[in-house]
Parts: C-alpha cells; structure tokens; sequence
C-alpha cells in the first residue's frame, strides 16, 4: 500500500500492531481466547487446500498478519432467499439470483466474499465500514451479494481466482468483473476504491474524448489512468501515467505532482523499487523547498518504498527528512512518520528502536494537543506489554488514562479496563477498585460493562493456577450477583471451560447448552453451538 493508504488506514494499522505484539496476558480476553484453545485442535482442519483463500487485511501479501486459520463449512446449496439483513443493506446470498435481479433493473452487482466469524478484516469491515451511511448510501445502488469464500460460495471464490479475504469484486449485469477491492478499507478509502470502480469506464471514455480534442492535456491522461487502474488495465494505465508526466514535466499546469505521484505508487505496486523512488524523488524536485508540499509528499512516498523494501537506513533517513519539513507536526506528516517507523521496527521485532521512535514521537506533541503524545503512549504499552515488562506497561497505561481522562479519544476507558483486569488477577483489590472507579467516571451507567468485566476477571484469576473448582464457585457467584450483565456471555463461556478444565465433561455441555439458549446471538454461543459443543458430545459419547 503507498502512503495515501498508510495515513487513512490508521485501523488496519492498529490491527497489524496488535497481531505483532503480544496483548498483555492480565486481559479477560486473553483468558477467554486461552480457553477457546483448548478446543482448536478439534474443529480446526490440518491443512487448508492451496487455493483456499486466507484472511488479509490488504490486496498485498506485503507485511500482513498471519491469516486466521478458516473453518471448513458444510457444502450446501446456495439458497436464493436473501440474508438478514446487516448493517441496513440487504445481501443476496446466491450470485446467480442477484446477476437475474441486476439485468432486470439494470444495475451493477456488488459481491462480497468474506467469513467474518473466523477473519479478523472481515469483522473490521462488517464493524468499522458498512455501518456509515455513506457507504451504506452508495450501496443501495447496485444488487448486493454476499458469499462465505470458505463454505458455499467457495466456487465464486474458485471463478474469480480469490487469494484473500474480504474481496469486493464489481460486477456487470452480465457477470463480467469490472474490478475489485481486497482487504479491510475503512470508510472513505473503501467508498473512494468503489466509486472508481463504478466509474472506470466513464473516467476511460471521457479520457480519450479529452486526448483527442488535447492531446497535452495532463488532465485527461490523468483521469484515463485512473479509469484502466480501478480495472485492473495495467499496461494501459502505465502508459496513460506516463504520458501525463512527460506533457507537464515541469508541473507548468500544475499537474505534474499527481502524475508523479501516481506514477510512483504504480511502480512501487508493480515491484519496480527503483522506478518508483526515481520517479518520487523527481516529484521532490518540482518544488525543493516544499512551498506546495510537493517535497513532503515526496519523502513519503520515499519512505513507504524503503519500508516495503526493509531498508532500515533509508527509512530512517527518510523520517529525518519529513520530521525536516515538518518539525512542528503541523502537516500531521511528522507524527506519522514517526508512527510509520514505529510499527516498521516492531514488525522487524526490533522492539528497543521502536520504544525510541514512539518516544520522539511524543515529543512532537508533549500537551497532546494533536494526539500525538496519547498515540505514544499506547503504542509504548503494547510494545512494553510484547516484552514483559510489566512495570512499565502498567507506567504507560497509567499515562493512556491520564491524557483521555474523559474518554474522548475512546481509549481511557479501555485502557482503564484492561489496567483493571491486570490488577483484578493480581488480586491487587485497592487498585482495581480505583480502575472501577475511573471507568464508572467516563461510563457512569457501565453501558459498556467493562465494569462487569473486571469483576469477572477477580472471579476467574484462580484458573491461572489452575484452581478450576474455586474458579467455577467465583464465576456462579459473580453470575448470581450480576443477573443482569453484558458479561454473562463471557462468564458462561468462562464457567464451562473451568468445568471441562476439571474434568466434568457433562457440566460443561450443560452450561454451553444454556449458553446458547439464553444469548444466542453472543460470539460465545455461536462459537459453542458451530465449534465446541459437537467435539464435546462426541467426547461424552466415546467417539
């Protein structure tokens, strides 16, 4: 991805920190995802197909996290009827169907091909994306259809050639692919990839029609370009990027920086490195002092080539260069170089450089006025909590409460919730009552339950020691005294596994039993009704 998506795409970022850093072990989370382990290797297939496709946060296998391990799903066939509908839109669940209902009011087909329940994108999309009424705006015109890549709609995932998941693939009336968008996008960067989609062959036409009334017209190889990139015409694009640059080389129609830029990520994409920088660095060239912004562009794109190349030495001299041109953060490119650098080193798991870049980072910012010095702070804990280092996670974490003390940022509240979690298993009552007290400060009604949680996470701490009859009596007990909690989902989870962690196997398919009878819509059920409880009355049955 070029820098564009680097800077807009702050939430797939935070989830590739998070899957590169270990969460702290103190999280109810973390005991609640521990537990789900012991039941893995039962639901989970030994070895996936080849041509399966695997969860990406991005159309790139550049710098992804490892793919969530698919499920396989019973082979059915489609059903014509529509989906529930999600998120206000309403999916199809048959491309054939959906394909009929596009010819007959003419519209395009939007297809989707995700498995939310065992990809992490493609819940970041279902959650972070399609809930925005723009998006769900722009949706409503085309037939939508929504396809598991890992069940039945693994021969639409086969036809399109689908490496990763989630995918949107633009279709005509007729089935034809116009072009597709792989991996998470947030709002605005997954409404932009669309519309350029939509209009690919609208941007083609009147791109030609401009060229031949001017053919040096940098504006119509431009937006010629864009049409053949969204469809996935790369020779044609290349051409039409070139040519834009070679008509105003100077930037004398002001043109000449997109062109560039364009150019630049175009190589990068198409793994020509030294294209891409030498194209980038004549993009710096048009403007050396950086009156129009075109040198600071250009030394970010630099620096996201260097990135994808793991160059260590260039991207930190690429930073020093964007910190040079912006000392003040008041671009806002400072501060994200600095946070590029960050997530750069802890991917390379070179942790002490990265604790360094996030301290320069706040710096930047040491009122927090932009936000910078409360970002550093979370990104110190997640890379102090990766190496153990307790005193200082709890020292940041501390920090992250202190600079969102209202929950403004939506991150004190969290944070305070975790910190509280920690203190709840240490058994450290003081100080996870003080966290209660913060959170019931920014939450005064507990909407969020967090709260709860931390109550539930004292009455579960003596399963780490593997005390799984004191953990059940804590549980049922904190179950009859909070009758009417968000957290008893988790805390039936919580209890069954204590149970079979114990070895009553029948107690445990009792409780997820009522589990799923009492919150069947709850990730916890839906987990124990499709992967737990079959292997679990197999086992009862001696199978």
């Amino acid at each position: 991805m070029h820098i564009g998506e680097l800077k807009v795409n702050k939430n797939y970022r935070k989830a590739l920190l998070e899957d590169i850093l270990v969460k702290y072990v103190g999280l109810l989370l973390a005991f609640i995802l521990m537990c789900s382990v012991l039941f893995a290797q039962a639901d989970a297939p030994k070895e996936q197909p080849k041509d399966k496709p695997q969860a990406v946060p991005q159309e790139s296998s550049k710098d992804k996290p490892a793919p969530e391990q698919p499920k396989e799903q019973p082979k059915e066939e489609p059903k014509a009827e529509p989906q529930k509908k999600a998120e206000g839109l309403q999916w199809l669940s048959n491309l054939e169907e959906a394909l009929k209902v596009a010819k007959e009011k003419g519209l395009k087909v939007v297809l989707l091909l995700t498995n939310p329940e065992r990809c992490q994108p493609c819940r970041m999309l279902v959650a972070q994306t399609f809930p925005k009424k723009e998006v769900q705006d722009f949706l409503r015109g085309f037939v939508l259809v929504k396809l598991d890549a890992w069940g039945a709609g693994q021969k639409e995932a086969q036809k399109f050639n689908i490496k990763g998941i989630p995918t949107t693939i633009m279709l005509d009336p007729e089935g034809k692919e116009i072009g597709r968008v792989g991996g998470f996008r947030g709002p605005e960067d997954y409404l932009s990839a669309l519309t350029e989609l939509r209009d690919a062959d609208l941007n083609i036409a009147e791109g030609q029609k401009k060229i031949k009334e001017d053919p040096a017209n940098p504006a119509a190889y431009l937006q010629l370009a864009k049409g053949h990139l969204a469809k996935g015409n790369r020779d044609e694009a290349q051409k039409a990027l070139e040519k834009a640059v070679e008509v105003d080389t100077k930037n004398e129609k002001g043109l000449a920086g997109e062109a560039y830029e364009k150019l630049a990520a175009f190589y990068a994409d198409s793994q020509r490195f030294d294209k891409a920088i030498d194209t980038a660095e004549k993009l710096g060239k048009l403007d050396p002092e950086n009156k129009s912004g075109l040198a600071l562009k250009s030394a970010e794109l630099i620096m996201d080539f260097y990135i994808r190349l793991k160059n260590e030495k260039k991207v930190v001299e690429c930073v020093d260069k964007i910190v040079e041109l912006d000392p003040k953060n008041e671009k806002g490119s400072a501060g994200e170089a600095y946070e590029g650098l960050v997530y750069f080193f802890a991917r390379a798991h070179m942790l002490e450089k990265a604790i360094e870049a996030a301290q320069k980072m706040a710096t930047l910012d040491p009122e927090n006025k932009s936000g910078l010095a409360l970002t550093s702070a979370e990104l110190l804990m997640r890379l102090y909590s990766s190496m153990r280092n307790e005193e200082k996670w709890v020292e940041y974490a501390k920090k992250v409460i202190e600079l969102d003390p209202a929950n403004k940022a939506d991150k004190g509240l969290r944070q305070a919730t975790e910190l509280g979690m920690y203190y709840a298993r240490k058994g450290d009552a003081e100080n996870m009552k003080e966290c209660i007290e913060t959170i019931k400060r920014m939450d005064p009604n507990d909407e969020k339950g967090y709260a709860d949680q931390i109550e539930l996470a004292q009455a579960a701490a003596p399963a780490d020691k593997q005390e799984w009859d004191k953990a059940v009596a804590n549980i049922k007990k904190f179950m009859e005294t909070h009758k009417n909690s968000k957290s008893l989902p988790e805390a039936y989870w919580a209890l069954g596994v204590c149970y079979y962690k114990g070895g009553r196997l029948n107690k445990t398919i009792e409780t997820f039993d009522e589990l799923i009878k009492k919150f069947p819509d709850s990730p916890e059920a839906i987990r124990a009704k499709q992967q737990v409880l079959p292997q679990l009355k197999k086992e009862a049955a001696g199978k």
